[in-house]
């Protein structure tokens, strides 16, 4: 008896262990909470893909854009993480010759990116299938800096420029910290730009989200 008692608390333990690991709830002001298993399709230029349903999104401030047209997508706000930073996904079409030649001018571009937590760091670009057409995957460990009042008191004053840093500079520091985020991508080439799958994770979230960014992957189609 003893046994079968302590095999079904094992059970429950891995169950409720493995539910709140992959929870990755979006809430918002009112308390309602919306998961990431309830989705709805989004059609992008060139693809379409299943995001979770009421998380935030926005399709006119995506990065790197050179000129109209030149990408379009969207952008997807997820659950908070620490001091508030969110985790992020941009799924986007880039057509070659804007901002960049092609695919690689992206790649290389992002790979050094002036926010890497270990910029001397060789970043590994790993060969991957996105619906069955062929990319390039890489990861990396990047930092968001967040106001932070515990650090010291401040209280702007006029006439003095103040900036969110850790270096010292000639201007006033406004107290800020790191927030560590775990950030993958998937750059798949096409027949006239390429595809992006971005994803930016408060390392905090990385566990409990992990399960809907896989799930989220498989659910990408593309066009071209």
């Amino acid at each position: 008896m003893k046994t079968v008692l302590m095999a079904f608390m094992l059970m429950f333990i891995l169950v409720s262990t493995s539910v709140s690991a992959n929870e990755c709830l979006l809430y918002d002001y009112g308390g309602t909470a919306y998961p990431w298993e309830v989705t709805e399709q989004y059609e992008g230029d060139g693809f379409h893909v299943q995001l979770p349903k009421g998380w935030p999104r926005k399709t006119d401030a995506l990065p790197y854009r050179s000129e109209t047209g030149s990408i379009s997508g969207v952008e997807v706000n997820g659950p908070d993480g620490e001091h508030g930073v969110d985790m992020k996904m941009i799924f986007a079409h880039y057509k070659n010759g804007g901002m960049y030649k092609d695919y690689r001018g992206y790649l290389n571009l992002r790979t050094n990116s002036f926010v890497r937590t270990d910029p001397i760091k060789e970043i590994e670009l790993k060969t991957t299938l996105i619906d069955g057409k062929k990319g390039i995957m890489f990861e990396m460990e990047t930092f968001e800096l967040v106001y932070e009042e515990s650090l010291e008191p401040f209280e702007p004053k006029p006439g003095i420029m103040y900036k969110m840093g850790y270096r010292p500079s000639m201007e006033r520091l406004a107290p800020s910290k790191k927030v560590i985020m775990s950030n993958k991508e998937w750059v798949i080439p096409l027949k006239h730009g390429f595809f992006v799958a971005r994803f930016d994770i408060p390392k905090a979230l990385f566990a409990e989200c992990s399960l809907m960014m896989e799930r989220t992957l498989l659910s990408i189609k593309l066009d071209h």
